[in-house]
């Protein structure tokens, strides 16, 4: 926990700074293999992340006729907000605050008695590595919160985490998917053609998706059962019917916060080729496998 400093003297220049701001163009860190596109003026969520050139996120073709494509940030559980999501967090400008060729820092406007800082670093050590670092300040005391990381990707491929026996449930609609003995959830979306959304809690902190001879893992640190947001999970998968896509999204553990304290949260997301292997969703063994040797770095050698 740490002290926040006011965020402005004014809010005259409050309503300068976040003038000037708003209008700021796209941020891209560019690496080797790697390309992240980020828009401060749209909720600074990832717009656009390449992998050798290949597009990861969803994101159709007129973003001003819908808010869910890229990578965004809420607040959890959602009891707290309900719908749509808290704007001020999702989608309205963020402040850049500091910038280098590798790394940019954001602020979003106070919402809920909450400003939230995302840090995003493209890791030049690994080449295939992002880390995205939350911040949740609280401006005032709060109930119980998480940080929530909401990624929207094409509906294809197969999503893969390893559950904490009984904490697999649906929230909504119908998610179709496979438990194995040594305690995998696969969710195939190549078969999902309706709505539905699934939550759980993971043993040991990934959620992982193949797709199209890629392999993409979003890395945080372990939740323990009971201290999830109520009635959320920290690994939560939603499938839309409406349009292609469907969501991987992670949550911190829950805390209560007084003024002046920051809940921080951390996920590093890395991609690995895996093309030249026949993963399938019939194989867990090979899929577990290939997962920890791409968190490893074997598969990057």
């Amino acid at each position: 926990m740490k002290y926040v400093p006011p965020l402005c003297l004014t809010a005259v220049l409050c309503l300068i700074a976040i003038g000037t701001k708003a209008e700021a163009p796209a941020r891209i860190l560019n690496g080797e293999q790697l390309r992240v596109e980020i828009l401060p003026a749209q909720g600074a969520r990832v717009s656009s992340l390449t992998w050798r050139g290949q597009e990861i996120l969803y994101r159709p073709e007129n973003t001003e006729t819908s808010n869910n494509w890229g990578s965004t940030f809420w607040i959890s559980p959602q009891s707290l907000w309900g719908w749509p999501p808290v704007s001020r967090f999702d989608s309205d400008a963020y402040i850049e605050l500091d910038r280098s060729a590798q790394s940019v820092r954001l602020r979003s406007q106070e919402a809920m008695s909450l400003v939230v800082e995302k840090t995003l670093t493209l890791d030049a050590e690994y080449g295939n590595q992002i880390l995205m670092n939350y911040d949740i300040h609280a401006q005032a005391t709060t109930p119980r919160i998480a940080a929530w990381e909401v990624s929207r990707f094409k509906r294809q491929g197969l999503a893969v985490f390893k559950a904490r026996p009984g904490s697999i449930k649906t929230i909504m609609g119908t998610v179709d998917y496979t438990s194995t003995p040594d305690g995998l959830v696969l969710v195939d979306f190549s078969q999902a053609s309706h709505e539905g959304k699934l939550i759980g809690n993971s043993v040991n902190g990934w959620l992982a998706w193949f797709n199209a001879g890629l392999l993409y893992i979003k890395r945080y640190e372990p939740v323990p059962l009971d201290e999830l947001a109520t009635g959320e999970g920290d690994v939560e998968i939603y499938i839309s019917s409406t349009a292609p896509y469907m969501e991987l999204e992670v949550q911190s553990a829950a805390r209560s916060l007084d003024k002046g304290q920051t809940l921080g949260f951390t996920v590093r997301w890395l991609l690995c080729d895996v093309s030249n292997r026949a993963w399938s969703a019939n194989n867990s063994q090979l899929l577990l496998r290939t997962i920890e040797q791409c968190l490893s770095g074997e598969l990057n050698e």
